[in-house]
């Protein structure tokens, strides 16, 4: 099964930083802009008309019923979050490999695989994280912010280091901790920085930055020591944000697949996705495909 993605060919998808088209004189006047709106700290990415194609083909559908939410690491094993409250772990084959059940910290808001030897798992009702290997082993005892006084924290990522970020709604700063609780890295007050109350829903770090999103105010991106870059606000922002290389995608509300290449941010990129994907209640971008849930389990698209 073959669907057409619009916009852009898939060798000019894998190697973003191709300017076709572009006169050295016309690509200075682009980076002069870009200039301009960094000197602001504030981005306004302005999208461009769908044109061309690329095909994307069905490669794998993991039967999963019943599912909350899933995750895939860097090498394409999927982590899925039941109904049930168990973690279930598939590889790329579509086959189960191992499970983990926790009952005494309630339901499991969330997971994460972004770190293989690291699969976080988030128990928001009680401020929790737990932390898995790659055979869904429990590492350690479970870390709760409560405890270590950080009691309004409703979003947590795996830092690329093995340790957590998380946002502290009460100092409205991004913090890095470590699994025994103790901080490494804090941001600035960002509460100073924005006209308005921050609400972060997503944060992940690619080793070389951090994206903290909002998504009515926009991207803050951030350094590895947790010192705010710029912004970066669209109309058509949403949840989860994927970072590859320089390039920031996410797949809007609109249904719109968009990429914004962090060097280059005064313009995005747009693609059509087929109905079958705004049909999905769960979207994950993954390196060189999307996977989505569907009536029978998780179904990915290279």
């Amino acid at each position: 099964m073959m669907y057409k993605l619009h916009q852009i060919t898939y060798n000019q998808w894998h190697t973003p930083s191709r300017w076709h088209g572009f006169s050295w004189q016309r690509a200075v006047i682009v980076a002069m802009c870009a200039i301009g709106l960094l000197g602001s700290g504030v981005t306004t990415i302005m999208g461009q008309t769908p044109t061309d194609s690329v095909v994307l083909s069905l490669q794998l559908t993991v039967k999963v019923p019943n599912l909350l939410d899933f995750s895939l690491d860097a090498v394409g094993n999927l982590y899925v979050l039941t109904e049930k409250n168990t973690i279930e772990k598939y590889d790329a084959t579509g086959r189960k490999r191992s499970q983990f059940s926790q009952n005494q910290l309630g339901a499991a808001s969330s997971i994460n695989a972004a770190n293989a030897l690291k699969i976080l798992v988030w128990y928001a009702d009680f401020r929790t994280v737990v932390f898995l290997d790659r055979s869904l082993t429990q590492l350690g005892g479970e870390l709760n912010l409560i405890q270590w006084g950080f009691p309004e924290v409703r979003t947590v990522a795996p830092a690329s280091d093995g340790n957590l970020w998380i946002y502290d709604e009460v100092a409205f700063k991004l913090r890095k901790i470590n699994p025994q609780g103790e901080q490494l890295v804090e941001s600035q007050n960002l509460s100073l920085l924005m006209d308005n109350r921050l609400s972060i829903h997503h944060i992940v770090d690619d080793g070389s930055r951090i994206i903290a999103t909002d998504t009515t105010k926009g991207c803050m991106v951030f350094d590895v020591f947790g010192q705010f870059q710029k912004q970066i606000t669209s109309s058509d922002l949403a949840v989860p944000v994927q970072l590859e290389g320089n390039n920031l995608r996410w797949i809007g509300k609109s249904g719109l697949l968009h990429q914004v290449n962090l060097d280059f941010i005064a313009t995005e990129k747009t693609w059509i996705l087929p109905s079958i994907f705004n049909n999905s209640a769960i979207k994950r971008l993954f390196m060189g495909g999307i996977a989505i849930n569907t009536a029978d389990g998780i179904a990915l698209w290279r």
